[in-house]
């Protein structure tokens, strides 16, 4: 069995031109018994790649070379370096994963200020023209190792939001927050390897709460939209078990077709008691919401549709706290 004695006259510390610090340290390693006596003196020092230096957990091993002498000793040499990678199991299936963040701007149609208003004209009507905002949006990518590619997995999360309180390496997020870029390998890997390096790529969005409804927290990623529209149902007078589809009309002594938007009240009624349907008058009839699209309600002004474009499932199996 190879014996590893420490030379501790080389240990060095030097500072960087960055300001970090370094460090070596070196063994005489002698009493070869394998075939391989390089890798039998590396095991005989007990460093490891990304291993701490003593009394520090700064300094984490980056390198390690061997030299021969004379066939019969071995100098193994450890270089130490700042690195925020911390000691790893030799098990690749039991390393701690790697985290990534990236900050992001998106530009997305917005329909309410900053007080959460709804954004209309000062008669209280729509604008024709979108408005659109850039918002923050935060990259977070967790890699780590596993021991194969389960492809279908992925493509069950791609596309999808959480719909449960998901823990990403310690921060909690709620549900609705987290949008799932993709699962993938990192790099290129050999078939029948042990282990594969597998990448979680999120999209994270925390709405800023102050003036935003429960739902706009709670839906970030879902497409939001302010109710409006020409046309509504209503009860057709010669048939009881018909509804049609009619335009909307300005009522009084000289009923006028609309020509623009009418704000509506989330059940297909417009919130202007006024405007009817037909020129004869007729009421809207109350509609039921389609299923996957939501009301929301932020003033007496205006309603707003959530539709539910992404699917949403539970993040917590993926196991990534």
């Amino acid at each position: 069995m190879a014996i590893a004695t420490e030379r501790f006259s080389n240990a060095l510390g030097i500072r960087e031109i960055s300001g970090n610090w370094t460090a070596t340290r070196a063994w005489d390693v002698i009493n070869f018994t394998t075939s391989d006596p390089i890798d039998e003196a590396i095991t005989a020092t007990g460093v490891l790649i990304g291993s701490v230096y003593p009394n520090t957990n700064s300094l984490v091993c980056r390198q390690i070379g061997v030299t021969e002498n004379k066939l019969t000793k071995m100098v193994v040499t450890a270089n130490y370096g700042i690195s925020q990678i911390v000691a790893n199991d030799p098990n690749p299936l039991l390393r701690a994963p790697m985290v990534s963040f990236r900050w992001g701007k998106e530009s997305k149609q917005v329909d309410t200020d900053i007080n959460g208003n709804p954004i209309l004209n000062s008669a209280l009507d729509a604008f024709k023209s979108n408005h659109s905002k850039n918002f923050s949006v935060r990259y977070l990518t967790i890699t780590r190792y596993e021991s194969d590619y389960n492809e279908s997995l992925a493509a069950s999360y791609v596309d999808t939001i959480n719909s449960d309180s998901v823990t990403l390496q310690g921060i909690t997020r709620n549900p609705g927050q987290v949008y799932c870029l993709g699962i993938a390998p990192a790099s290129e890997y050999q078939v029948g390897s042990p282990y594969v390096r597998i990448s979680y790529a999120f999209a994270i969005a925390s709405p800023n709460s102050g003036g935003l409804t429960a739902l706009q927290v709670r839906h970030p990623w879902q497409f939001r939209v302010l109710d409006q529209g020409l046309r509504a149902q209503y009860q057709d007078p010669n048939n009881s078990n018909k509804k049609t589809l009619g335009n909307f009309w300005l009522g009084g002594s000289n009923p006028q077709q609309c020509t623009r938007d009418v704000l509506l009240n989330g059940q297909g009624v417009p919130i202007d008691s006024t405007i009817m349907l037909t020129q004869a008058g007729i009421a809207a009839v109350t509609q039921t919401l389609q299923s996957g699209v939501l009301s929301d309600t932020t003033s007496a002004a205006a309603t707003f549709l959530i539709y539910m474009d992404y699917a949403e499932q539970a993040f917590s199996p993926l196991g990534l706290s």
